[in-house]
């Protein structure tokens, strides 16, 4: 970095400042003299309002927006109208970006004190990138967790009402003084008139943001998307990809293009986040991007559905553990190995027969998986299927030599009446582990053999 940079406000915010209240300062003036001529005392009002509310903002602008950073090595420096705040960086304890405000800034802290960077500074961008590079002692922010939620910052609706409410005091400032006839006013036809127009302003707007969401919900199922007059939901198995296109249209014979994020679902279908919908929410695009990837990336999707089954396995609650683990297979088949977990589950409520076909779908995609092939032929044994479930163990056995599948295959056998080869896997079974003679002692079926 250069030994110092830098950073000032965009120029022409002072001058509208300035602005503003030269063009303020004349509406008290006028309303007072109005007065004195006895027009209608709730037009003084309005107008001497539209005044001082015009003047206030214009001297917020000249204060807020005046002044420089200075960016060296060592610290960042402010100064405005002479006065110079200076703050070490290796004192910042902390970095706080505040998108949601009126006006978006950067605030840093030190263990006594603090300054804001208004995102209206010359080179936020570069300012701000720059800061955080030498900022290598804070911790990393941490990803945010899901469901999360992308809603419009409070200066989105500011910035659409006050204009109308500065434009409403001014018109109703001036049709009162118009309409005033010896201090008597039309007041019903005013307000209605007025209650007409801010409602087609607000009808236009309506009809400008229904394409666009007011809210959207990055959740762990489902992208939800809501918009005024709908609610949109789209299921996390049915994402396909997630990325920008450039996207082309035409406005007034004028050819625009913009890069929105594009969600493809399986139907080949495609949701579109436009770009300044983006930039409202308070994020760019590529960040945007990148924390939708991180979400529902479909392995990163597969191991949050997974560690919720997990967390619902522990529970006790069945259902929901099978639906999160099969989801977690059907979005990352790579994963089909859970279900075995699946199958166990089902295999201890009983549910032999469902277990089996499960077993047999993992067995199908991994056919030397040595504990399926145990765990299948449990389930066969269960439903009386003997020889099946002898096939089973063996299999197991083949692939992978347990103590375990040894008895319950001495069983399998013993209960086909095929005493000698049910001997042979019992005798295997009490060598690995002597505690199965005990075990076998209580079967009526193999306690003849010992």
């Amino acid at each position: 970095m250069k030994e110092e940079q830098v950073f000032g406000h965009m120029g022409y915010l002072p001058f509208a400042g300035s602005l503003m209240i030269l063009l303020g300062l004349p509406l008290p003036l006028i309303a007072i003299l109005l007065q004195r001529q006895e027009a209608y005392w709730p037009g003084f009002f309005l107008i001497n309002a539209l005044g001082l509310l015009v003047m206030g903002m214009g001297l917020f602008f000249v204060v807020r927006f005046n002044g420089r950073f200075h960016l060296t090595a060592h610290s960042i420096s402010r100064t405005r109208f002479g006065r110079t705040t200076t703050l070490h960086l290796h004192e910042i304890i902390r970095l706080e970006k505040r998108d949601s405000q009126l006006i978006p800034y950067l605030r840093l802290h030190t263990a006594t004190s603090k300054m804001d960077i208004t995102a209206q500074v010359r080179d936020f961008t570069t300012l701000e990138t720059l800061l955080r590079a030498q900022l290598t002692h804070l911790p990393d922010e941490p990803v945010p967790t899901l469901p999360f939620t992308l809603r419009l910052p409070m200066r989105f609706y500011l910035g659409n009402l006050i204009p109308l409410l500065l434009l409403a005091l001014f018109i109703g400032g001036l049709l009162l003084f118009a309409n005033a006839n010896g201090g008597q006013a039309d007041v019903p036809g005013l307000l209605a008139f007025l209650g007409g127009f801010l409602g087609l302003i607000v009808f236009a707007v309506v009809l400008a943001e229904n394409g666009n969401p007011y809210k959207l919900v990055l959740g762990e199922t489902a992208v939800i998307a809501h918009y005024l007059h709908k609610t949109r939901t789209i299921p996390l198995s049915d994402i396909q990809q997630i990325g920008r296109e450039k996207h082309i249209s035409t406005y007034k014979g004028i050819e625009r293009i913009t890069y929105p994020i594009v969600i493809i679902v399986k139907n080949g279908k495609k949701w579109r986040i436009e770009e300044k919908r983006i930039w409202t929410f308070g994020y760019t695009p590529e960040e945007l991007l990148r924390l939708m990837q991180h979400f529902y990336d479909p392995q990163q999707s597969a191991n949050r559905l997974i560690a919720l089954g997990n967390q619902y396995h522990q529970q006790g609650a069945y259902e929901q553990a099978i639906t999160a683990y099969q989801q977690a297979i059907d979005l990352y088949p790579a994963y089909h190995s859970y279900r075995l977990v699946i199958g166990d589950m089902l295999h201890e409520q009983k549910r032999y027969r469902e277990a089996i076909r499960v077993y047999r779908d993992l067995l199908n995609a991994l056919p030397q998986h040595d504990q399926a092939w145990h765990s299948l032929g449990m389930s066969l044994l269960a439903v009386g299927q003997w020889q099946q479930a002898g096939d089973a163990f063996d299999q197991a056995l083949a692939f992978g030599t347990t103590d375990a599948t040894l008895y319950y295959g001495a069983l399998a056998y013993a209960r086909q009446q095929q005493p000698e080869r049910a001997r042979a896997y019992l005798e295997q079974a009490i060598q690995f582990n002597a505690a199965w003679r005990n075990t076998a002692q209580q079967e009526p079926y193999l306690k003849d053999l010992l």
